[in-house]
């Protein structure tokens, strides 16, 4: 392909749109057009709104502790700008029926509820319609290559293009507990009749794997891993092979950073290589879930609370030590927490110290994060929308703008401490291009002039090539 050039007024109009958007005056030089483009063009994506400036990001995951130092005789007071990350929970237009299960994908949201019975579906995950399945019992949930498939408690499999409307596939009996899609083949895990394939997520056909339960199926780095009664794996999700580990019932597997984990009901599991299992510093309890994100492993327990692993092996106790977590999932940089003895939600910045939500009844089942929205089974269904912080790049000054802020002045006095609401991004105010995301500020303890933030993730922008 030959050299393209645009027109200077063509160059012309992209500048003026920037600055506008931006509200910048200033001249702009081509590095600074072509940061404001590939900004535009991934925005969506992060908590930043890209459509600005920007040479580079730095981020740090791994965490620590940043003190502020308050009024003083040699200090002004430390001046901070906060925009929470989430919300507060709020119930839906369903009221009614324990959802087991609930997926987002190709705009649609879907929920199964598996007491009361039927499928339903939402566009923005807020208000809800009961699609044309409104009896079944539903407990599994998967979208994959323009598909639907869902699994019921005693009718089989289901199908569906759109999430509104339902067919029942070849499969027509019999409870399937998880359903996943990856490599071209869909395989579902059921209770008491083994594993199923399929090409289309349409036609079904039993593996050699006939009877046992199965609650967890998941496939990564070339290998299938299915969870029940005991682990198995496979190459081609067909044929099915027995690990070492041959009982403990293994409710959720997962694929990450070289590791499988399993959660059992006698503690935490992990492998190398998906084939030979070897049992964790945990080594009793039942576990019905576990997740990873963000550099490190949660795992959730019966009547034992919330654990977490940086390496997926040696495992710590958090500060929920007891009560049952049926879930743990992670999105927008916070970890939310499922309980499953009518403690309803709860969450955490740095997946290790845990604060229960504004909801904190009902047994919970199922949390799902996606497109800036986290929803949530129970009783119905519950939604908590994630707060952007909206930051922008501002040419004329050359830092970047934290926009829909709140701004406070924290001094000697403790109660000038915002309560962030679970998880903020916070920035001083003279350094605005530093981000921490933390959960809490603080007090000083015995010296009144100190107050400090526990931080997951540092941002630092990078200005100084514009």
């Amino acid at each position: 392909m030959g050299n393209a050039f645009i027109k200077e007024s063509t160059l012309m109009a992209i500048a003026n749109a920037i600055r506008a958007k931006t509200g910048g005056t200033a001249a702009m030089l081509p590095i600074a057009m072509a940061g404001a483009i590939e900004g535009l063009e991934i925005g969506g994506s992060s908590i930043f709104n890209l459509s600005g400036m920007v040479n580079a990001f730095a981020e740090d995951n791994t965490g620590g502790t940043y003190t502020l130092t308050t009024a003083n005789t040699t200090r002004p007071s430390a001046e901070i700008e906060y925009v929470p990350v989430n919300g507060t929970w709020t119930q839906s237009n369903v009221t009614s029926g324990e959802f087991g299960t609930i997926y987002s994908a190709n705009g649609l949201w879907v929920g199964g509820n598996r007491s009361t019975g039927g499928l339903y579906y939402s566009t923005d995950g807020k208000t809800w319609s009961q699609s044309n399945m409104m009896s079944d019992l539903f407990t599994s949930l998967y979208y994959a290559n323009g598909l639907w498939v869902a699994g019921s408690s005693n009718s089989g499999l289901y199908y569906s293009v759109d999430g509104k409307t339902w067919t029942q596939s070849n499969v027509t009996s019999g409870e399937f507990g998880t359903i996943y899609s990856a490599n071209g083949l869909w395989v579902g895990g059921s209770s008491g009749n083994g594993l199923y394939y399929s090409v289309d997520g349409k036609t079904w056909t039993q593996s050699n794997v006939t009877s046992s339960y199965f609650y967890s199926v998941y496939y990564a780095n070339g290998l299938w891993v299915a969870g029940g009664n005991s682990l198995y794996y496979s190459t081609d999700g067909k044929t099915w092979t027995q690990s070492n580990v041959r009982s403990n019932a293994f409710s959720s597997v997962y694929y990450a950073n070289g590791l499988w984990v399993g959660s059992s009901g006698n503690g935490l599991y992990y492998s190398v290589d998906g084939k030979t299992w070897t049992q964790s510093n945990v080594t009793s309890s039942y576990f019905y879930s576990v997740y990873y994100a963000n550099g490190l492993w949660v795992a959730g327990g019966s009547n034992t609370g919330l654990y977490y692993s940086t390496d997926g092996k040696t495992w710590t106790q958090s500060n929920i030590t007891s009560g049952t977590f049926n879930i743990v999932d992670y999105g927008n940089g916070v970890w939310v927490g499922g309980s499953g003895n009518n403690k309803g939600l709860y969450y955490s910045v740095d997946g290790k110290t845990w604060t229960q939500s504004n909801v904190t009844s009902g047994y919970f089942n199922s949390v799902y994060y996606a497109n800036g929205l986290w929803v949530g089974g129970s009783k119905g269904l519950y939604y908590m929308e994630v707060l952007e912080a909206g930051m922008s790049f501002n040419p004329d000054t050359r830092t970047w703008d934290m926009e829909n802020a709140t701004t406070v002045t924290l001094t000697n006095a403790n109660n000038t401490v915002p309560d962030l609401k679970g998880a903020a991004y916070v920035r001083l105010v003279e350094d605005p291009n530093t981000w921490y995301l933390t959960s809490a500020i603080n007090v000083g303890g015995s010296n009144p002039y100190l107050k400090s933030l526990a931080y997951s993730k540092k941002i630092t922008a990078n200005v100084s090539g514009l």
